[in-house]
This record gives structure tokens, sequence and C-alpha cells, in this order.
């Protein structure tokens, strides 16, 4: 009796862990493809991303993507969900000194983008949303000084902006609308006298 319930036993915990096949209408799991671009010669690595191949579906980025300039050292960190922008992209200059920090996020919270001289100095900072750039911007001078600063909306510039020489002097003030300049620019030259110059004409170039 005692070999025969051991037995028995024996039997459950063989079935139990035995694996099983998935069910036959499963989905197969996406692949994911390593992909290299090199400098000219083969040798060098220029660029390294994952591509998501989902069944039906283009190919698309999915993960981290690496930059390096021709020296080697590293020139930009990005990150992707499917195809979107996501995560913290990180660029370099080929000193390795931080060239731009930009925070995607999930796409569609206003989050912090900041760039900087090969010397540290700010060079632009704002926000943006999925990285691009939404709301108040400054740019600065090497020096440190603003030298401009006004609105974006939807990446473009759209609102009033204002212009600064490397000593604080004002230099221009206007309208942007979607990334023409509109209506009437004051302009300030180098002795300070004062020019006004009507805007673009619809349609025309944008800034």
């Amino acid at each position: 009796m005692k070999r025969l319930a051991a037995a028995w036993i024996l039997l459950c915990v063989g079935a139990c862990s035995a694996p099983r096949p998935p069910p036959p209408d499963a989905e197969p799991p996406p692949l994911t493809e390593i992909r290299r671009v090199y400098y000219p010669g083969g040798e060098q690595l220029k660029k390294r991303y994952t591509v998501l191949n989902e069944p039906g579906q283009e190919p698309q980025k999915h993960g981290k993507e690496e930059e390096w300039h021709a020296d080697g050292t590293l020139k930009a960190e990005r990150f992707f969900e499917r195809g979107a922008p996501s995560g913290t992209w990180r660029t370099w200059y080929a000193g390795a000194e931080p060239e731009s920090v930009v925070e995607i996020g999930d796409g569609r919270s206003l989050l912090p983008m900041r760039w900087w001289y090969a010397d540290g100095t700010r060079r632009a900072e704002g926000q943006g949303r999925a990285g691009v750039r939404e709301g108040e911007w400054t740019y600065f001078h090497p020096n440190g000084s603003v030298s401009e600063r006004g609105p974006f909306e939807r990446g473009r510039r759209h609102g009033p902006w204002v212009a600064y020489d490397e000593a604080g002097r004002l230099r221009a003030e206007g309208f942007y609308e979607e990334g023409r300049r509109v209506g009437i620019w004051r302009l300030w030259d180098e002795r300070g006298v004062l020019h006004e110059k009507q805007g673009d004409p619809p349609g025309g170039a944008q800034g």
C-alpha cells in the first residue's frame, strides 16, 4: 500500500513539473534586433540601437540608442518605447562635457530641457513635451548673460520675444506667430539707435 502511494505521489510531481505547451492561438513574442552604424571604413562604431519587430508592424526603435563621436567618446544616449521618445535623452561634446539633458518622460507632461556650452556655461533652458519646446525659454551668451527670452508653442516661437547683447542691453523685441516674426519689431543698433522693421509677410520664413 505504501509503495502504491509513493508511486502515485511521484507521478503527480512529474506531471505538475512538466512544461506545458502554449495555447495554440498564442502570439509569438516580439523579436528585438540590435542594429549598428559605422563611420566610413567600417571599423569605428557610430551608432547602436535596438529595433522591435512585431508581427504585422513596421520595425520600431525600442530601448536604448547610443551614438559615439569619431574619437570613440559617447556623443548621445536616447531611449524609445515602441518608436516614441521616452526617458531621459543626453548628449556630450567630444571632450565628454555635457551638452544637453532632455527629460522626455511619458511624452505628456511638461519637463525640463537644458543645454550647455562646452565650458559648462548655460546655453539654453526651458520645458518641453515629448522633447518639443513648450512654454517660456531662455537662451544665454557664452559669458552667461541672457541673449533671448520668450515662449514656445508646439516647438515654434509664439508670442513676445526679446533679445539682448552680451552687456545686457536690449537689442530687439517683437512678436512671433507660429515661428514667424509678425507686426512691428523694434531693433537697436550698436549705438543704441532705435529702428523699426515690419515682420514677415503671411506664409514667410519661420524662425
